[in-house]
């Protein structure tokens, strides 16, 4: 009986990382929200409910409930199912695994060097933004998904819930998340709360990040006014998140 739990907590966990991928070691929101979408995967091809009780009961203690009957008739419906789960899985949340972000100066467009403060204001005027740092990939990542995991975080009770929109704390940001999902491209704005470059000729604190999530899997971000931030998040609250 043993060897057969073991088999069905694998057959049960994300097939994806994402604590190692994401490594956001003190927010768990987007592990959370990623993890959770993967139980509504397994779910969705499922034939029995025990094959989703195991799944959430998983999610939520890491572990699977060992006193449910029938174990061995659960591990063949979750072998059978497997694969489904993972071909729903990598069509939607799954597809935002290995997303490389790039460093401003990849294409000398956002960021330049030779340049000190003021003349990078001023040459925002006319021209691209210009961030004042050559920002690292590492921080505009983890920037990323901090954001992530608190545009998308889970309503405490979202196993209960009836439509996908209700697991969403920030149910206004429901259509963004569905972008997420389906499109190849999408673009993000947020508050760093601090000047990180100019646009327009002014300093600002907002950043905008366009996401290829189709075959490229990368990410660039730019400088942002605050109108043209809430452009791009279509008037909706955005969370503020400190460039980390």
């Amino acid at each position: 009986m043993t060897d057969v739990a073991e088999q069905i907590t694998q057959l049960v966990q994300c097939p994806i990382d994402w604590k190692s991928e994401i490594d956001v070691s003190f927010e768990d929101g987007p592990v959370a929200r990623l993890e959770f979408e993967w139980v509504r995967a397994v779910a969705a091809v499922g034939v029995s409910s025990a094959e989703t009780w195991q799944a959430f009961h998983y999610f939520h203690y890491h572990e699977i409930d060992r006193e449910k009957e029938d174990l061995d008739s659960l591990l063949i419906n979750l072998r059978q199912h497997r694969q489904r789960a993972e071909e729903e899985y990598s069509r939607a949340a799954g597809r935002l695994s290995g997303i490389r972000f790039l460093q401003p100066s990849y294409n000398g467009k956002h960021y330049r060097p030779a340049l000190e403060r003021e003349a990078l204001i001023a040459v925002s005027k006319n021209g691209y933004s210009q961030f004042f740092q050559d920002i690292p990939p590492e921080a505009l990542h983890r920037s990323f998904w901090t954001w992530f995991g608190i545009a998308f975080e889970l309503e405490e009770n979202a196993h209960c819930a009836e439509e996908p929109e209700d697991t969403f704390v920030r149910t206004e940001l429901y259509p963004l998340w569905k972008l997420f999902l389906k499109d190849h491209q999408v673009r993000i704005a947020f508050n760093t709360m601090q000047a990180i470059g100019a646009s327009e000729g002014k300093p600002v604190s907002h950043i905008a990040i366009d996401l290829s999530i189709g075959e490229t899997k990368t990410a660039h971000a730019y400088p942002v006014s605050e109108s043209e931030a809430r452009t791009i998040m279509d008037g909706k609250a955005s969370p503020a998140v400190n460039l980390l």
